[in-house]
C-alpha cells in the first residue's frame, strides 16, 4: 500500500480534493505494483510552508511512501508527472514543490507486519 502525503499552500474545496486525489490516484500506477485500489493519500491544505526563511504563497511538499524499492526510471517519472500536474492544475511553479520518496522493506497493515 502506498501512502501519499501533500502539503499544499492553496486552500482547497472538496472538488479540487477530489481532482487532487484522483489524479494521484492515476499517477501512482506508473510505479510497477501500485494502484489506485491500494493507495492511501492524506492532504494538508492552506498549509504554511517556508523555504529560505520566506514563506512561499504556491508551493507544496510530497512525501511518498512505498512499500518496497522500485527502479529510480519509474520513480523519476512519477515525479515529473505529479509536477506537471501541480503547475498545470493548481498554479504552483515546479520550482516551488519538492516531493521525497522513502522506500520501506517492512509495512505494517490488516494487523500485521509484511516484509
Amino acid at each position: 500500500m502506498p501512502y501519499i502525503n501533500i502539503n499544499i499552500t492553496n486552500k482547497l474545496n472538496e472538488e479540487e480534493k477530489n481532482t487532487l486525489k484522483s489524479k494521484l490516484g492515476e499517477l501512482i500506477t506508473i510505479i510497477p505494483g501500485k494502484t489506485e485500489a491500494r493507495l492511501m493519500i492524506g492532504i494538508n491544505d492552506d498549509y504554511s510552508l517556508y523555504h529560505a526563511g520566506d514563506k512561499k504563497e504556491k508551493a507544496a511538499y510530497i512525501i511518498v511512501q512505498l512499500f518496497k524499492s522500485c527502479d529510480f526510471e519509474y520513480k523519476a517519472k512519477f515525479t515529473e508527472k505529479v509536477f506537471d500536474f501541480l503547475e498545470e492544475e493548481f498554479n504552483i511553479p515546479k520550482a516551488n514543490v519538492y516531493l521525497s520518496i522513502n522506500e520501506h522493506q517492512c509495512w505494517g497493515s490488516n494487523g500485521t507486519l509484511n516484509k
